[in-house]
């Protein structure tokens, strides 16, 4: 980022876009469709069209991903099917299937039904899905000595180890961390302004899970982050509101 002072205060201009990596539980979550998730999402859209950000995502994200959403989009549907069947006998009981008031009651009930199960915006997911297949460049853990390191990592119960994905959770840091160790020039410029990593999973990567340590990654990976200026955030929302407010700047 390039600095300008201007009638006594510090401006900036976007000369390098943020390279941006988030966790699949993220990417899960804005499957949830909340009001707050919908909007995060189409900021970060925004900003990856506007060139401000560049998605990065390790393959064992990539992985999880398609593991797991199939089986979250037809949970969704299974759910509503039932919930609509379960309606639908309940207003047998009261009108007639060819009663205006049957077809004016089932209406209320299917819009809120959608509403509860967070399906009311399938444009949503497909969205989800456009920018990982389109605007998200793999990254993969290839270098054997970093390969010996997890391993390591796991014997000596060093973050993120501990929990049940914790290999695919370390594979994933560690991916970042080759990544981005070659973006780095002879003069220790980076090709990116900032480099983000974004999880919900402070269980594993943050230095505690109460509100003043969640947002501070582990001290066991804090070392090899700063090697590669890494920013660490669990609040997807306040980071994407952070880089909006980023003004460009003419020359």
């Amino acid at each position: 980022m390039v600095y300008f002072k201007k009638e006594n205060e510090m401006k900036y201009i976007w000369d390098k876009p943020t390279a941006f990596i988030l966790d699949t539980n993220i990417w899960l979550n804005f499957l949830n469709g909340s009001e707050q998730g919908v909007q995060t999402f189409r900021k970060m859209e925004e900003l990856i069209a506007a060139n401000k950000i560049i998605l990065f995502a390790p393959e064992q994200v990539l992985l999880e991903w398609n593991r797991h959403y199939t089986s979250i989009l037809q949970q969704k549907l299974t759910t509503t099917k039932e919930t609509l069947d379960q309606a639908k006998s309940f207003i047998k009981y009261f009108y007639e299937p060819t009663d205006n008031s049957y077809h004016q009651s089932l209406e209320k009930i299917e819009s809120q039904i959608h509403l509860n199960t967070n399906i009311q915006n399938p444009s949503l997911c497909k969205d989800i899905e456009h920018l990982i297949k389109n605007k998200v460049t793999p990254i993969k853990l290839t270098n054997p000595q970093l390969k010996t390191m997890v391993i390591e990592f796991g014997l000596q119960k060093k973050k993120p180890f501990g929990h049940k994905n914790s290999m695919g959770d370390a594979v994933i840091f560690f991916s970042m961390y080759e990544h981005f160790s070659n973006k780095f020039n002879n003069n220790n410029q980076c090709d990116y302004d900032q480099i983000y990593f974004v999880t919900n999973d402070v269980h594993d990567f943050s230095e505690g899970t109460d509100d003043e340590k969640r947002h501070i990654l582990h001290h066991d990976l804090k070392e090899l982050a700063d090697e590669i200026d890494l920013n660490y955030s669990d609040d997807i929302h306040t980071t994407i509101n952070l880089l909006k407010t980023k003004k460009t700047f003419n020359v």
